[in-house]
């Protein structure tokens, strides 16, 4: 899908100038990946405050996929434990290296280096060197994962948290933290 001033999505008469610029640049970075398509149209008029958008009856509802999104300084090392270990499987990748997505039983994960993304979204960049977030992976099988997980990292050895459940954070080969976990059984 080819991404422009005309797309209907961005075109919209109700955005202000500020979400319209922001939409065309992200209208703008997307097109280089085949198949994306960008969200429904903002839920508010420019002029309404960003809080009293947040709490506004919504006239429609927003079917959500939220897909975590990686940096690191390589992926091959990442993604020889996502797709090695884990089992996830590459659906994509950038023609020029960098970024890729993979996925696994209706997961999805998004890999991409600081380098990669210099290029296609230089604003992004301080983010992506100082962001501190933690995914956290709900697994059917504590005990298999511990395996795969070994010769990893241990940022918080296992536990059982007091949410009741059992649970390990490793950093993956890019540093990012994982947490994985399972209910504890009552």
């Amino acid at each position: 899908m080819q991404f422009s001033a005309s797309c209907p999505t961005v075109a919209r008469t109700s955005y202000s100038r500020a979400a319209r610029k922001t939409d065309l640049q992200v209208a703008g970075t997307m097109s280089r990946y085949a198949d994306f398509q960008l969200p429904p149209g903002r839920p508010h008029a420019g002029n309404v405050s960003f809080f009293h958008s947040l709490i506004a009856p919504r006239r429609y509802s927003v079917a959500m996929k939220i897909t975590p999104l990686l940096y690191m300084d390589a992926i091959e090392p990442s993604l020889e434990f996502w797709a090695g270990k884990l089992g996830f499987e590459k659906t994509a990748e950038a023609p020029e290296g960098g970024f890729v997505i993979l996925q696994k039983d209706g997961a999805e994960l998004m890999l991409q280096t600081r380098e990669s993304l210099a290029k296609d979204i230089p604003q992004m960049l301080d983010y992506a060197r100082s962001s501190s977030g933690l995914l956290f992976i709900e697994v059917d099988d504590f005990n298999a994962m511990l395996k795969h997980v070994e010769g990893l990292k241990v940022v918080l050895p296992e536990r059982t948290a007091v949410y009741g459940m059992r649970e390990i954070i490793v950093l993956e080969p890019g540093g990012n933290p994982v947490c994985f976990a399972t209910p504890v059984a009552k």
